[in-house]
């Protein structure tokens, strides 16, 4: 047999090549996965329904028989470690369930584990519904002294808080009805996500081919972008049409969370849902503090509107025109990888310890990432105390996407932080100093963005970003706040509400904020029906609050440096084991202070005059070359052409990958130089790949000390539960 040497190692040094790419890839492509795995809180739905019938059978039963003996030291124990158990529980199967019916809302079958997690759970407040009643036979010195001692700290929080919320706990019999309406009083909300993910459906919108049918997110959305006002009031209102047509049942479901909300403040001997809500968090007169203040400077929100339209150039700028890009027009699809990188990088400020644990959250599979057909379209954080902490995501390949990433690891590092740290009665978070560790994220993520920024276009950019952050997070959120607080205070004071009546207060709450500065088209009066939010009661405002108290945070880190670092750790890691007005204050911020909203005025006062000023400077006001990236009407139409074209193609190309087609005799016969080549090659990538394994691991071996301490306390740290150890 004859081999063509030469030609031998001319192959092998291609397939060499060929293969330590594929190498490459495979050792260096490490993204970071996108589906969440919920089997880490039950291997699959068998477990869970065993979990629930111990839950129902055993468990309950259980504490049932403590009823009357609580009297008893030792009973009394065995009474609360019985009920610690059984909460844990009972809140992991609700976050399992939930989650799993998040991923797929069309799923009947996800909906009833839902409602069986509901229903373990209203099973578990009727039973323990005798502990609070008992233990408010015990004075407060009797309950101050049982929380100092060592075999009831775990119940310590959960002793004081019957102290604070003595007037609030109810007799037995009233505690148990109580715990009657618990999956009741969940109902509103179930039903407003069930409508607005299955039910609600974007249809008859006409193109500008002339063919009618559904709301097309992937092409449709051009027209918000439309140089024609005609065009985005159009679009605008096609997306509030569906709220349109089930504007009733929205104001209906609404109607009756707020009656329900009255009902249980009233109940526990509040005044005001507003009190009961915020109760542990802030005090109601820091809440219309909030209001008032910002009400107060509406001028800044007038200033802002005014700027978008002078750089727009428009004669009247209406609510269809919000969001049109009025500064910079840049813009780049960003990947969720490379958001990863650009989050971590901005997050350096947290420290070390903050980012290493951050990397491995990011590496755990505890993130669901992209859209899917019946994903519900919440973003949120999520997690159970004795289960992983989750994210769930719509990402989208934008900037959006990118600081709605930064946001919610905010909120799981804060989780994460609290859970290792505290007793379960100690990470019942509250939504202000929770908010605050998200819109921190968001802040430093901008600032490392804007630093970083090569041109003139893109610092732009980041400039009407960060202005829009404040805009979102700070004023929209109280103009909501606002509309809230409205609505209750109507309702209780016994005014019937209704749809009409809803829309009214929502057209005269966002006037007082606007001013004539904005023409509010007809579709905007839908807008409040979109928040997910107003079924979370008196939740929204701590999105303002918290900017607030993120923008000194931010300042602080910056000036301070490592010494800020650990005070921020410090409050991540407490909890709920101190009040908000206590973590804030060991932060260095007085709540009560009447520079806590005037400094954020202030700011974003400076970064209004900055833009007018660069927009000014680069002739915006004269060319606004904003609009050169709106879409003209034959943009629109051939955008449109392509798109279908482009629908066609990939479906003809589907239609033609049968395998069936492919030629059965299309394999060919190697020669021996081709196997000659390929063991010659196979040898030259084991060599490289041998010195290449010795370079990783005299890297590895010469660490730093400081990098294999810092390894070493986040990996084998002590943890108050060993049940923690698989979180990862």
């Amino acid at each position: 047999m004859s081999i063509d040497l030469s030609k031998s190692i001319r192959k092998s040094i291609g397939l060499t090549l060929i293969l330590l790419l594929i190498l490459n890839t495979c050792s260096f492509a490490t993204e970071h996965p996108t589906q969440w795995h919920l089997e880490k809180i039950f291997a699959d739905t068998t477990e869970f329904n065993a979990n629930a019938e111990n839950l129902n059978r055993e468990l309950i039963p259980k504490l049932m028989n403590f009823k009357g003996q609580l009297s008893d030291p030792k009973q009394l124990e065995a009474c609360l470690t019985l009920y610690l158990e059984a909460s844990i529980l009972s809140d992991k199967l609700y976050v399992y369930a939930s989650m799993l019916q998040d991923t797929n809302t069309a799923n009947s079958d996800y909906q009833e584990y839902v409602s069986t997690a509901m229903d373990a759970y209203a099973n578990l407040e009727e039973a323990a519904a005798f502990i609070n009643p008992e233990l408010m036979t015990y004075t407060d010195d009797e309950l101050i002294h049982l929380s100092k001692k060592r075999q009831f700290q775990p119940f310590e929080s959960f002793f004081l808080s019957l102290v604070d919320e003595r007037a609030h706990v109810l007799t037995e019999e009233a505690e148990n009805v109580l715990a009657y309406a618990t999956e009741f009083s969940e109902m509103p909300k179930k039903i407003y996500d069930q409508l607005t993910t299955s039910d609600v459906h974007y249809d008859d919108f006409l193109d500008p081919l002339g063919d009618t049918r559904r709301f097309d997110f992937d092409i449709d959305t051009i027209y918000f972008y439309s140089n024609q006002l005609d065009d985005r009031v159009k679009a605008n209102d096609a997306y509030a049409k569906p709220y349109s047509q089930h504007a009733n049942t929205i104001a209906s479901i609404y109607i009756a969370e707020v009656q329900k909300n009255i009902f249980l403040a009233k109940s526990r001997g509040y005044d005001s849902v507003l009190e009961y809500a915020t109760s542990g968090i802030i005090e109601p007169d820091q809440y219309r503090n909030l209001i008032e203040t910002t009400r107060a400077n509406a001028q800044l929100i007038q200033q802002f509107n005014h700027i978008k339209q002078k750089s727009l150039g428009y004669e009247e700028f209406h609510s269809s025109d919000f969001h049109l890009p009025y500064a910079s027009s840049y813009y780049q699809e960003i990947s969720y990888e490379d958001s990863i990188r650009s989050v971590i990088d901005a997050l350096a400020p947290l420290g070390d310890q903050y980012t290493a644990k951050l990397n491995l959250f990011l590496e755990s599979g505890n993130i669901d990432v992209y859209p899917d057909e019946f994903k519900t379209n919440s973003q949120y954080t999520w997690g159970a105390y004795d289960a992983p902490v989750y994210i769930l995501l719509n990402y989208s390949d934008d900037f959006i996407s990118e600081s709605t990433l930064a946001h919610e690891l905010g909120h799981a590092m804060h989780q994460m932080y609290t859970i290792e740290n505290q007793n379960y009665f100690d990470t019942n978070v509250g939504s202000f100093p929770s908010e605050a560790t998200s819109t921190l994220n968001e802040l430093l993520l901008l600032e490392s963005l804007k630093n970083k920024a090569d041109d003139d276009e893109l610092k732009l950019f980041y400039l009407e970003k960060e202005i829009e952050l404040y805009y979102e997070t700070f004023f929209m959120q109280t103009i909501l706040a606002d509309f809230e607080m409205r609505v209750y205070d109507e309702a209780e004071k016994g005014n019937p509400l209704s749809l009409d009546r809803l829309n009214t207060l929502w057209l005269e709450t966002s006037e007082d904020y606007y001013g004539n500065s904005v023409i509010l088209d007809d579709a905007y009066q839908y807008q409040w029906m979109q928040i997910p939010h107003m079924y979370q009661t008196f939740y929204v405002y701590s999105y303002a609050m918290s900017l607030a108290a993120s923008t000194a945070i931010k300042d602080h880190l910056i000036t301070e440096g490592d010494a800020y670092q650990k005070k921020y750790l410090d409050f991540l890691k407490s909890g709920s084991s101190l009040s908000p007005v206590t973590q804030m204050a060991n932060l260095e911020i007085d709540l009560d202070s009447t520079k806590f909203y005037s400094t954020l005025f202030t700011h974003f006062e400076g970064l209004l005059g900055e833009m007018d000023q660069t927009l000014e400077s680069l002739k915006y006001y004269d060319k606004h070359p904003a609009l050169d990236y709106l879409y003209s009407p034959s943009e629109i139409k051939m955008a449109y052409k392509e798109y279908y074209a482009t629908q066609k193609a990939n479906a003809d190309s589907e239609a033609s990958d049968d395998p069936s087609d492919l030629d059965a005799g299309a394999s060919e016969d190697f020669d021996d130089d081709f196997y000659v080549a390929l063991g010659i090659s196979i040898i030259i990538s084991i060599i490289i790949l041998f010195l290449y394994s010795i370079f990783i691991t005299v890297l590895y071996v010469s660490k730093s000390k400081r990098l294999k301490r810092l390894e070493h306390e986040l990996l084998h740290s002590p943890r108050r539960y060993e049940s923690f150890d698989d979180r990862y």
